[in-house]
């Protein structure tokens, strides 16, 4: 008796240790289990280029409804980004209605698991255009096609200021 008492007692200090972790340090991930966050997968096939160069461990996503349910065509970009808070910047392109931008919250409501699971929170999904007055009201040049996707960072952008971006399908 005094076995099990002590199994399970350790059993719930280290669940509850667990969960206080993912809270702290991940809490989009707790998110999920919430209703309030979706796990996309896998990765698109994709190739991202900054400034020509390849960004081997970017990765890009395909996002095809929005919270509400509402359909889109977006990819999710996520750039590894070491002077970042959260080391690494999120995209979003919105291919349909020619939109590129930054998201509407932090980058805390993102987490990459194993290179292959993109988790997102619901205000994660929201996007601020880079075009716009919230942000740098430059016009990126978006030019969307069956290959892929290019836009110009602006020069003031909080990430690869006046840099361009491509993702080669």
């Amino acid at each position: 008796m005094t076995k099990i008492l002590i199994s399970a007692v350790a059993l719930i200090l280290i669940g509850t240790s667990v969960v206080a972790y993912v809270y702290k340090e991940h809490p989009v991930v707790l998110k999920v289990v919430a209703g309030s966050a979706r796990v996309m997968s896998p990765p698109m096939n994709a190739i991202v280029q900054i400034d020509g160069q390849v960004e081997p461990r970017a990765r890009c996503f395909k996002m095809s409804s929005h919270f509400n349910g509402q359909l889109t065509d977006s990819l999710v970009l996520w750039l590894p980004d070491s002077s970042s808070v959260y080391g690494r910047d999120i995209l979003i392109v919105d291919r349909a209605n020619h939109i590129v931008g930054y998201t509407n919250s932090s980058n805390e409501n993102y987490h990459l698991l194993w290179n292959r699971f993109l988790f997102q929170s619901e205000s994660g999904g929201l996007v601020v255009p880079l075009r716009s007055a919230k942000s740098s009201s430059q016009d990126p040049g978006l030019v969307v096609s069956d290959q892929g996707v290019s836009f110009l960072m602006p020069d003031d952008a909080i990430f690869f200021p006046g840099k361009r971006v491509e993702i080669v399908f």
